[in-house]
């Protein structure tokens, strides 16, 4: 007796390939791009942080960035979160637009101290193409991050 897939079935299998697809890529070009080039520099860098312009940050791009001066980091990418699949419903673009104008206040105020980088980590960009690609034209990204927090159809890692 042969088995089949339902077409959901195969709709899911294809989506996670995708999924996976994209993550892998996204993770190439990141190490490719961003990693290596500064592992042979002999820096202190901190390529992934969080202010408060994230869920997940609890200080502002100023206060950050004294402390990893204080601490002898060279270079400092903020990249606060975007996720581009409820960009507009979780309020995304409002935190987007603050976290880059921050920083960008930050590089002038920090001129000379400590190298900032400004960043976004861009989730679920596969999801809304057009909208990530509309994003990361509007400002001039020193660093993007590209992530996956959640499947489409299933909760965020996070919950």
């Amino acid at each position: 007796m042969e088995n089949y897939k339902s077409a959901s079935q195969v709709w899911l299998e294809m989506q996670e390939a995708e999924d996976k697809l994209a993550i892998d890529s996204l993770n190439k070009y990141y190490f490719d791009n961003i990693i290596n080039p500064y592992r042979t520099s002999e820096k202190i860098i901190d390529l992934h942080t969080h202010t408060d312009s994230s869920q997940d940050g609890n200080h502002p791009v100023e206060y950050m960035a004294e402390v990893a001066a204080q601490n002898g980091i060279q270079i400092v990418a903020f990249t606060d979160h975007c996720e581009v699949d409820v960009f507009y419903k979780d309020g995304f673009d409002k935190r987007a637009e603050r976290s880059f104008c921050e920083v960008s206040k930050a590089q002038k105020a920090f001129e000379g101290k400590i190298e900032i980088l400004r960043g976004i980590e861009l989730a679920q960009p596969h999801y809304e193409p057009e909208l990530a690609e509309k994003l990361i034209n509007t400002n001039n990204y020193d660093v993007i991050i590209g992530s996956l927090h959640n499947l489409r159809g299933k909760p965020d890692f996070y919950d």
